[in-house]
């Protein structure tokens, strides 16, 4: 839209120039194109002059040696002029001779110049001087000098009106503002094409699309607003919600640290326990020993009981027979047979005794039995406890490492829930200051908006 402006601004400016033209065109005096033709037309005949230089030495090279008649020297110039000099620049050629008569060509016409008499011809040591006069008559010349023989023969008259020159510049002058007029209507209205074309159109265009642009430009800022503030207050109640997160957490850790130092109390009980169970069933096996050996030791006590039931009937055998020897014998085996009386009952005691111990040294044994199997079973069950106490102190091990592990999870979630706080506030402070640039964009819309119902304004006059 900028360039838009420049180049309409441009173009306005290129009108009021060709305008100023033409009036400074019109208002121009004689006096204006005096001056004009005073540093145009005079340093061109100048520099004529200078052209001819080498022409007019020849011309008086020729009259030295041939003696050339002046209408010769006169025919000479004049085809010069003509292929040099232009007809508006150059009116005629005057040659005089020695004897005074005068030969004269106009180049344009019947039209005589007002010539003044001959001055004194130059002395021959200014010969190669050129006579080169002007003022401010009507009509101005230029002399040469011809000389023959150191002696002046006659001279070169070059002249030109200046009254003709201004009335042909005049004329060439009124043409001019003619045609820059008509040539300034036509650049108007190919301006005005231009501006319409190429400026006003695609300006009213741009300032449709701007207001069109500056809508959706404010439907977007207020949108963006309402996300901002959306977005503020969720990260607020995130704040909140991670707030509570890690006073959460911060208990969880209690917790777990809690946890951690009842499962490694536990831990350590488990142990204690294990070895416990572990003497236990060193213990059983060492009382299973013991009572194998009590077995075999009521085995051996069975074992006596019978040989003492053995020998205890054998003794009863022997006291009967003692009893019939001393029967035999009379009164002097009645000592004898009370000996043998006293063995006999000794024996039965002894059987009798022998027999009461059998059923005492049998439950014994079935004690022991009994007692081996209960061991046995006690000790199955030691070792079932000791296995169990070993898994249970791995167990406890793993809930240990596993309660570390929360530990060390916890508070890094509660570090990472203090970077979340950090990141929701910061959230929080860009959403404020995106609801601040969408109101701010929002104000830049409204003002786009009116610049482009202007724009349309200062259009619609074209």
């Amino acid at each position: 839209m900028k360039n838009a402006f420049v180049r309409f601004a441009g173009a306005r400016a290129l009108a009021i120039v060709f305008l100023a033209a033409a009036v400074l065109l019109s208002i121009l005096n004689a006096r204006v194109f005096d001056q004009l033709i005073g540093k145009e037309f005079d340093p061109r005949i100048a520099s004529l002059t200078d052209s001819l230089e080498s022409t007019l030495k020849n011309a008086l090279t020729l009259v030295d040696d041939l003696n050339a008649a002046p209408t010769e020297v006169l025919d000479l110039f004049r085809d010069y002029a003509a292929h040099t000099l232009t007809e508006r620049d150059l009116l005629y050629i005057q040659i005089r001779s020695a004897d005074k008569t005068l030969v004269e060509s106009h180049l344009l016409g019947n039209e005589s110049p007002d010539i003044q008499p001959l001055a004194a011809l130059p002395p021959f040591d200014e010969r190669a001087h050129w006579d080169v006069r002007f003022n401010d008559q009507p009509a101005q010349e230029i002399r040469f000098p011809i000389l023959k023989d150191d002696q002046a023969v006659g001279e070169v008259r070059l002249g030109y009106s200046r009254a003709r020159i201004k009335a042909t510049a005049r004329r060439l002058a009124f043409i001019s503002f003619a045609l820059t007029l008509v040539m300034m209507f036509a650049i108007w209205r190919g301006l005005l094409g231009v501006l319409r074309g190429q400026i006003v159109r695609p300006v009213a265009q741009t300032a449709t699309q701007l207001s069109g642009a500056s809508e959706r430009l404010g439907r977007l800022s207020r949108d963006m607003a309402s996300f901002a503030a959306e977005t503020s207050d969720l990260a607020a109640e995130s704040s909140k919600g991670t707030d509570n997160v890690t006073q959460t957490g911060k208990t969880i850790l209690v917790q777990t640290t809690q946890i951690n130092e009842g499962l490694r109390s536990v831990l350590d009980q488990a142990r204690r326990t294990l070895s416990i169970a572990q003497d236990a069933v060193r213990f059983m096996d060492q009382t299973n020993a013991s009572i194998a050996r009590l077995g075999r030791a009521s085995a051996e006590i069975e074992t006596l009981i019978k040989s003492i039931t053995k020998i205890a009937g054998q003794t009863n055998l022997l006291s009967l027979n003692a009893t019939i020897e001393a029967a035999r014998a009379g009164d002097a085996g009645h000592g004898f047979s009370v000996v043998a009386k006293e063995v006999k009952e000794l024996a039965s005691e002894t059987a009798r005794a022998a027999e009461d111990v059998r059923p005492r040294v049998h439950a014994i044994q079935t004690d022991i039995k009994t007692a081996v199997a209960a061991v046995n079973e006690v000790a199955a069950v030691m070792r079932k406890i000791s296995g169990a106490q070993e898994n249970i102190a791995a167990a406890v091990q793993q809930q240990a490492t596993g309660t570390d592990n929360i530990k060390a999870l916890v508070e890094t979630a509660a570090d990472k829930n203090v970077e979340i706080l950090a990141n929701a506030s910061t959230v929080s402070e860009k959403a404020r200051d995106t609801s601040v640039g969408a109101q701010e964009t929002l104000k830049a819309a409204e003002d786009l908006e009116r610049l482009a119902s202007e724009l349309h304004a200062r259009v619609s006059i074209f």
